[in-house]
């Protein structure tokens, strides 16, 4: 699976909520699930 999240430095805390909500709820599909985080390289 893979996941394209954005986010700022405003919500930088909500995106690391999502990011640990995602691989805690899929234990099972860990090694399977990409992540990918795009910012605005500010900073």
């Amino acid at each position: 699976m893979n996941v394209l999240l954005s986010s700022d430095d405003n919500y930088a805390p909500i995106l690391g909520v999502t990011v640990h909500s995602l691989l805690k709820n899929n234990e099972t599909s860990f090694n399977q699930i990409n992540i990918f985080i795009l910012d605005g390289g500010y900073i």
